[in-house]
């Protein structure tokens, strides 16, 4: 028998369980910033033009009812977590207490101390990014020591606790939740790293929400799939200016990164929804470090060197608030900056100033412009818009020098700034990312729908660049259900290059008249182990689909890898084969097609002889190499 809720302290309010509307199933979006974390609960049953909800963090002072139940109060609450600590502390402080000193630590960089593998680019350990900014040179500090690892660990599991409680509160009446997606930037992605993140969101939220339906996905992924959502549906502004373009590159610049995304889009070529972009699918990604919080520390570094301030002291703490309300105002941020506190005036030199803002952007800036020049090349200007957001995009010297430069190189490449637009009104102006994380699972798809309208290939080498630049045909097309091959001739380019299954996520939709695949439209699906190429010989290259059994019902690839070589020392010919099979899933995040890398199945290599025969001497210059790669 249903017994009534009576609440404490409120003997008149009773609410019978048996009249309560049922509570909506509901997807949770986090973007775990450097800054703030911001949480977003979206309903697919909501009607199509509804936004996401905002979780909103409540100030320390607000009434105890409201921190219990979530009843809407009076008082104000805040909209977002803040992401700092001070481990240094005693006791160390987080979120709100962390927030106000002069000394915090974005939680996301601090997670950077945790990372002991080395940069596959530079190969510097990757905690070196730490030196670039002040408070990393603090933590390097303490790199070695394991009970200062365990405090950024536990500092960070009560970040997503106190996000857990409110989360808990704002659905308790409303929402079921049932699928969680958490942003991760695309430079931070670390092995060891991002199982400690993942532990922690399993211990926080596994009570609740499946592990399988914990996702995490990319920055600029999350921006796109809100941009998506709310902003290039049917015949929406933006939608109109991108047109017939088939391209789009979105570009978010935050606190502590820079990421993004270059990805294909395709209208629904139904008559019911004809001006609906129905496909956005990622084929390229990016990112790096750099961004207005780490232009906040090089600065309050600087200020706090020249007038012999400790990291802690409050007067340095009113400087450094002062100084972010004053950040967006600067017309150019790279000269020198004066910043008033008490009617007193904080002054930097010309070149003081440059250096701080160069430490925070020139590695962020210098790799926007490399991708713009690659897009453009990769798909020419004619197919593409480019699309910024982010925190640090409302200081207008970057949007600025970012105009500057599509000014001078492509000036009829369209440019949107999607957060400082006029004619674009953006309620929650920080909650795209989150908003796009809590949207992300709306676009799932099957993936025999998708296998069914891309085209898969092999690609034998790099993108081959001859001439002016022109981006040549690769492999050949294997269409749905197709198998096919192909054969490499020289070692040296598999060693150096290796050997990719290459897929084209929209073929069939866009290109299905073609009678090759072209890179440009394509995403890397799989690339075989560079330990399986190292023999030399002739390599040939197959891939079938495998049917689904009653036990097994995952959609997979078989790749077969067959290397004829010579035989040494017994002076024949020789073959061996192995076979991979990979399990297929669908990534909400580049919503592509994908092989589940910890299910794939190598079989062993089986040997066998060829007839007795010549060897053929292989063409030297019959595969192109690029040195620069």
């Amino acid at each position: 028998m249903c017994q009534n809720l009576t609440f404490p302290g409120l003997p008149g309010l009773i609410v019978k369980p048996s009249v309560l509307p049922p509570r909506l199933r509901s997807h949770i979006g986090i973007d775990h910033g450097t800054t703030y974390t911001r949480v977003r609960v979206y309903s697919q049953d909501w009607p199509k033009e509804m936004r996401a909800d905002v979780v909103k963090e409540s100030h320390k002072q607000t009434a105890k009812l409201d921190a219990t139940y979530g009843v809407e109060s009076r008082y104000d609450t805040f909209p977002d977590f803040p992401a700092f600590i001070c481990p240094e502390r005693d006791p160390p402080l987080s979120g709100f207490d962390a927030e106000l000193q002069a000394d915090r630590i974005p939680l996301k960089t601090a997670a950077l101390l945790l990372d002991q593998t080395r940069d596959v680019d530079t190969n510097k350990p990757r905690q070196s990014l730490l030196e670039k900014i002040p408070c990393g040179k603090q933590l390097l500090k303490h790199k070695y020591e394991e009970k200062f690892h365990k405090l950024i660990e536990r500092l960070w599991k009560e970040h997503f606790i106190n996000i857990r409680k409110r989360i808990d509160v704002h659905c308790e009446f409303k929402y079921r939740p049932i699928s969680l997606t958490l942003s991760m930037p695309n430079w931070m992605n670390d092995e060891k790293v991002d199982k400690i993140y993942e532990s922690i969101i399993a211990d926080v939220f596994g009570d609740i929400i499946p592990v399988t339906a914990i996702d995490f996905i990319g920055e600029a992924q999350g921006m796109v799939r809100c941009i998506h959502k709310e902003f290039i549906q049917e015949t929406s502004r933006l939608s109109v200016e991108i047109g017939n373009r088939h391209h789009i590159l979105v570009i978010d610049i935050g606190g502590s990164a820079m990421n993004g995304t270059l990805c294909q889009i395709a209208r629904d070529d139904s008559s019911d929804s004809a001006d609906a972009i129905t496909h956005c699918v990622e084929v390229d990604s990016f990112g790096c470090p750099g961004g207005s919080e780490l232009w906040h520390m090089q600065i309050g570094d600087v200020i706090a060197n020249k007038e012999g301030y400790n990291a802690a002291s409050e007067e340095l703490q009113k400087l450094m608030q002062r100084f972010r309300q004053l950040q967006g105002s600067y017309k150019d941020p790279s000269k020198a900056i004066l910043v008033d506190v008490n009617d007193r005036n904080y002054h930097l030199s010309n070149k003081q100033a440059k250096e701080s803002w160069s430490k925070s952007f020139k590695d962020a800036t210098d790799m926007i412009e490399r991708k713009v020049d690659e897009a453009v090349e990769r798909v020419g200007g004619a197919d593409l818009m480019i699309i910024f957001s982010g925190g640090s995009l409302k200081l207008g010297y970057l949007q600025n020098l970012i105009k500057g430069y599509m000014k001078e190189n492509y000036p009829k490449v369209p440019l949107n700034f999607i957060q400082t637009r006029d004619d674009v009104d953006i309620a929650d102006n920080t909650g795209l990312i989150a908003r796009g994380c809590a949207y992300a699972r709306a676009f799932k798809r099957p993936v025999l729908e998708v296998l069914d309208r891309m085209a898969l290939g092999v690609q034998a080498g790099s993108p081959i660049k001859q001439g002016s630049n022109e981006w040549h045909w690769l492999g050949d097309t294997l269409a749905t259900g197709v198998t096919g091959s192909c054969t490499l001739n020289r070692r040296t380019a598999i060693k150096k290059i290796g050997l990719k299954i290459i897929a084209d996520p929209l073929f069939q939709s866009l290109r299905a008249g073609d009678k090759k695949l072209n890179f440009q439209n394509c995403y890397d699906l799989y690339s075989v182990p560079a330990s399986d190429l190292e023999t030399p010989g002739e390599y040939t290259f197959k891939i079938s689909r495998v049917a689904h059994s009653l036990l097994d019902e995952r959609h997979k690839l078989k790749l077969d890898l067959d290397c004829t070589y010579l035989d040494n020392s017994q002076g024949i010919e020789m073959r061996k084969s192995r076979s991979y099979t990979l399990p297929l899933y669908f990534h909400i995040g580049t919503c592509c097609v994908l092989p589940k890398e910890d299910e794939i199945e190598m079989s062993g290599w089986t040997y066998g002889s060829t007839q007795a025969q010549p060897i053929k001497k292989l063409d030297e210059e019959s595969i192109f190499i690029d040195d620069d790669i």
